[in-house]
């Protein structure tokens, strides 16, 4: 049997078919913004020149209960830097005090991320939370070691 085709030439046959067929241009990235877009873009930086240097901008601070959280956060932080400070050679000395100052550091990076991976008040109960832990570790780990 002949074939008066080969399958090589259908395909060949379809290729430029579908090149002819389809002409629009391959476009790869992010599309072009619009002139329109652009000209607003440059006045809006032409017009807020003094944003560089912070006038005219006021920092979000945060309602008072998670300014306390972050307030109690760098306290409690610094109270665990302070103490794994003081405690040089503690993981051969005192194991398990060595293991709750571990922890209560932990605990703290924690909260401090908590902070930053949640929106508005949502994150104070789990800051709160970690951070009590965070305490309880630290008072236990200075009683061992008084």
């Amino acid at each position: 049997m002949h074939r008066l085709v080969t399958p090589g030439t259908v395909l060949r046959w379809h290729r430029r078919l579908i090149t002819r067929h389809w002409t629009y241009p391959h476009r790869t990235g992010r599309p072009p913004v619009s002139t329109e877009i652009a000209a607003l873009i440059a006045r809006l930086a032409i017009e807020n020149t003094g944003w560089h240097d912070g006038t005219g901008f006021t920092q979000w601070i945060g309602s008072p209960a998670q300014q306390y959280a972050l307030t109690r956060l760098d306290e409690i932080s610094q109270a665990i830097y302070a103490a794994r400070r003081n405690a040089v050679g503690i993981s051969v000395r005192d194991p398990d005090a060595y293991w709750l100052l571990e922890e209560a550091h932990w605990r703290v990076l924690r909260a401090e991320t908590s902070c930053n991976f949640f929106w508005g008040e949502a994150w104070l109960q789990r800051c709160h939370d970690d951070l009590n832990q965070a305490t309880d570790y630290l008072n236990q780990a200075g009683s061992r070691l008084a």
